[in-house]
């Protein structure tokens, strides 16, 4: 890319710039010019469309390497997207709650005192069932498997 201050940069390279969602400011200390020259330059129908093209690129190259690790198991990206692309949300958690006339209410909006009561029930009712304990293996393991692959890691390394 041709840096000459002051000289308006080739379309090319006001594309393969915006690829990368530049400021205005970084526009001009990247091309050794002026504010006022890259507004001016935005003025021109050709400049502005380069512009725009440029960016266009760039959030296709983002969302290519967003839906790459989505498809690659990222879980993280595969929720972030199924959000962002398929209009999928948390579904709201109610729980039961005995306060203040009883019903269905979110568990964020039930107060310290109603939470914890609520939380102390679901541990004494998975505790008698026995789901408390399975959990309690399963945690343990997760944690076994957690340490055999750090131990295999290790091993590796060494």
């Amino acid at each position: 890319m041709a840096r000459v201050p002051g000289k308006r940069p080739s379309l090319a390279d006001v594309r393969e710039l915006c690829r990368l969602h530049v400021s205005q400011r970084e526009m001009a200390a990247v091309w050794r010019t002026s504010l006022r020259n890259i507004e001016e330059w935005l003025g021109d129908p050709e400049f502005k469309e380069a512009v725009e093209h440029g960016e266009g690129e760039g959030k296709r190259s983002l969302r290519r390497a967003q839906l790459d690790a989505a498809m690659a198991g990222d879980r993280v990206m595969l929720i972030w997207m199924g959000k962002q692309l398929l209009g999928q949300k948390e579904p709201e958690q109610r729980l039961e709650h005995s306060g203040r006339g009883g019903g269905a209410i979110a568990y964020q909006d039930m107060d310290q005192n109603d939470r914890k009561r609520r939380l102390d029930e679901l541990v004494q009712r998975r505790s008698a069932s026995g789901e408390l304990m399975t959990d309690k293996k399963r945690q343990a393991a997760a944690g076994r498997k957690m340490v055999e692959e750090q131990a295999g890691k290790q091993v590796k390394v060494a």
